[in-house]
């Protein structure tokens, strides 16, 4: 996913380039008209008297000015503009692949804390397992500590009753030595 974000942003931030130099070229395309078209300064106003009084050679000579000056505006333009794209390109390359490290980083935060709540629920599932074997050991302990209770009972009972017929036999041997 992030390797198509990066892509998309690319081409869109190429186009905006290519958009960006096509309105840039009408710009210069469209003063260059209006410069050539209208003298500014008053020496521009003599050197166009000039050329119309000798318009052969004067104007070949101007009309080669003219493009070479025109021809390394164009480069040093493109230059600088190529500069600008290079720059932006650049600095939007570094904010994605941030931004895909930052990814990549929660990315890995988010695997590891799925693995410790993984392993947190199988803790909790083994206490579960575990509570529930204590618990069945407490019933049958509850169970036998009731027969423990009424054995315990029949123990008293029996030693009541065993009491009482020592008592009787000592009664008894008493009687029968008095006779």
């Amino acid at each position: 996913m992030p390797k198509l974000l990066f892509e998309s942003i690319l081409l869109v931030t190429l186009h905006m380039c290519d958009v960006w130099h096509a309105l840039h070229k009408q710009e210069i395309s469209g003063t260059d008209a209006k410069q050539e078209n209208q003298p500014t300064t008053k020496s521009d106003q003599t050197q166009n008297t000039i050329v119309n009084t000798n318009p052969t050679a004067s104007q070949s000579s101007k009309t080669n000015n003219q493009a070479t000056k025109e021809q390394n505006r164009e480069a040093s333009d493109l230059a600088s503009q190529k500069s600008i794209v290079t720059s932006v390109s650049r600095c939007l390359l570094y904010e994605i692949q941030s931004s895909q490290m930052d990814y990549n980083l929660l990315q890995e935060l988010n695997e590891n804390a799925a693995m410790e709540y993984h392993q947190m629920t199988d803790r909790a599932k083994g206490l579960l397992e575990c509570m529930e074997v204590m618990n069945s050991q407490e019933e049958q302990l509850l169970t036998e500590f009731s027969k423990i209770g009424v054995i315990g009972k029949e123990v008293d009972d029996l030693e009541a009753i065993i009491q009482k017929l020592d008592d009787y036999t000592k009664n008894l041997q008493a009687h029968f030595e008095l006779l």
